[in-house]
């Protein structure tokens, strides 16, 4: 089956997507994006075409003669985009199959009357309406897109992405300079904390900043033993970086605070979770993060924000994990428990096996592309 692919190209979650094409023969793709931020000499497998704006695409003769005079058996869209509505009517008049994957909450909003753009509404909800298919990455979030968009439930399908199979190998075992000088940052007699989210206000870092001010504030003795580690991402000169630098020197917690602010390549994560003894992740909105996956396969206690997505998620597949309300005195008194050993002890092998039988990507994509094909 031959798939043009339409998405970011960047980030942990599309690299899933090009491993695993590039490893299988089955299916070929061939992959647009607005910029490629990986190695392309690594996916000799997978066409990339870049563009520099959806422009060159109406203006473009070698983009037609590459792309729309090819015979693509299925559009795979990855999200929501305002320009991804050129693309699906061309699709449609050459009658293929066009696919949405539909990540968070946040994605499809842009098509609902919480947009209060009605004209990028009307597009938005147009790509809904004229794909075949949506794909849906987990059962919480099928459930409040169904509450938007009720005449579409017959196209959705609901499947996790789930972590690679290379997680378990020794290629997520490399631990590069950078990774090196991550950990040798860290105390060997303390307990880290792991938050690996990038920075953004809907991860909400700056609440575990605030529970660890409550810590320090209460004197808790055990604080001195504790080490907090973040990893800002791409976002590390942002505005909400600058306001949680600012908290930790406004509460002075520089002492149990690192912030790593270089990127890393995802599979390099692994050291870092190995070396950490809790993982936390205090997300307003979010799907099921596969650095919480990741956590969970290292075979470690999860610290997370008790909002509908991670419960649904939790209790869809059997996990067990530790939920806090988001407000820094909860955050804190529920680390004290922690560490105190007052929390009721997490089945970490029990997750682990539940994660490698049902939450595998290599697995989970075999089912789309199969259920892809048979729409042919």
């Amino acid at each position: 089956m031959k798939v043009l692919m339409y998405g970011p190209g960047r980030g942990a979650n599309i690299k899933l997507w090009l491993d695993v094409f590039q490893k299988q023969t089955e299916h070929k793709l061939f992959f647009l994006c607005t910029k490629f931020w990986f190695d392309k000499e690594k996916y000799s497998n997978i066409y990339i075409y870049e563009i520099s704006s959806f422009k060159k695409v109406l203006f473009d003769l070698t983009f037609f003669l590459k792309i729309f005079l090819k015979s693509f058996d299925v559009l795979y869209i990855q999200g929501l985009y305002y320009n991804a509505f050129f693309l699906l009517y061309l699709y449609s008049i050459r009658k293929k199959i066009k696919c949405i994957n539909i990540w968070n909450n946040r994605n499809y909003k842009k098509a609902s009357k919480e947009n209060k753009k009605w004209f990028e509404r009307i597009i938005y909800k147009t790509i809904l309406r004229k794909s075949d298919l949506i794909y849906i990455n987990t059962q919480a979030v099928y459930n409040c897109f169904i509450k938007y968009f009720p005449d579409l439930e017959n196209k959705c399908r609901v499947l996790p992405w789930g972590i690679s199979s290379d997680f378990f190998s020794n290629i997520y075992k490399i631990e590069s300079p950078k990774v090196k000088q991550i950990l040798s940052k860290i105390p060997s007699k303390k307990k880290l904390i792991f938050f690996p989210r990038e920075f953004s206000p809907i991860n909400r870092q700056d609440l575990l900043i605030k529970a660890i001010s409550v810590l320090k504030k209460k004197k808790e003795d055990f604080l001195d033993k504790l080490y907090f580690l973040f990893m800002s991402g791409l976002s590390c000169n942002s505005s909400y970086a600058k306001y949680l630098e600012s908290l930790i020197d406004k509460y002075d917690l520089y002492n149990y605070i690192s912030i790593f602010k270089e990127t890393i390549p995802h599979r390099e994560y692994a050291s870092i979770l190995e070396r950490a003894d809790l993982v936390v992740s205090l997300a307003t909105k979010d799907q099921f993060s596969n650095a919480i996956l990741e956590a969970m396969a290292k075979e470690k206690d999860v610290l997370l924000s008790f909002i509908y997505e991670y419960e649904k998620f939790v209790s869809d597949y059997g996990l067990e994990v530790i939920f806090t309300d988001n407000d820094k005195e909860n955050i804190a008194n529920q680390l004290v428990d922690y560490f105190k050993g007052k929390t009721e002890k997490i089945n970490t092998e029990k997750n682990l096996e539940i994660i490698r039988n049902q939450l595998i990507f290599e697995k989970t994509f075999e089912m789309r592309m199969n259920y892809l094909s048979s729409l042919l």
